[in-house]
């Protein structure tokens, strides 16, 4: 697909309080609000993912843009995020330079794997409008009334 990517409806009513209905989609599928955690994340092996699901996704049903459909998404995001301060972690014990097996310096390759998974990390952030420049676009509306959800009583 060439050009920009098309912005997610529900994006474009919280950037834009009167967005150009011509450029909504009216027939688009409905998905619920109640976003049950993936079951995986019950286990005891997940338990980091897990504890970054509830960091994140009432912060973004809070703000109306998640719904059940994006819970394959946010488990994504929730795993890389892990796998990103694992891999922060192993950077801050070990250094940004290590030796190699022939005793030259190397980059560590910790770094190189944080360094990609920033990128895929930041590729989630900005689908659900979770980093400054995405959410410059957004606007919210204060007044509007959440409806309440499991997730209403965590702060």
């Amino acid at each position: 697909m060439v050009g920009r990517r098309p912005i997610p409806d529900e994006l474009k009513l919280v950037r834009d309080s009167t967005p150009r209905k011509d450029r909504m989609n009216p027939n688009k599928p409905e998905f619920g609000d109640e976003i049950q955690i993936p079951e995986i994340f019950e286990t005891p092996e997940y338990a980091n993912q897990k504890a970054a699901w509830f960091e994140i996704v009432p912060m973004l049903m809070k703000a109306g843009v998640a719904t059940e459909i994006d819970v394959f998404a946010l488990q994504m995001l929730c795993e890389k995020w892990v796998e990103l301060r694992n891999a922060q972690g192993k950077v801050n014990e070990t250094g940004l330079v290590t030796k190699a097996p022939s005793g030259y310096p190397m980059i560590n390759p910790y770094y190189t794997i944080t360094m990609q998974l920033q990128k895929e990390v930041r590729s989630l952030l900005t689908e659900f409008g979770m980093t400054a420049a995405a959410r410059q676009k957004v606007v919210a509306d204060k007044g509007a009334a959440k409806a309440k959800t499991e997730f209403a009583d965590i702060s």
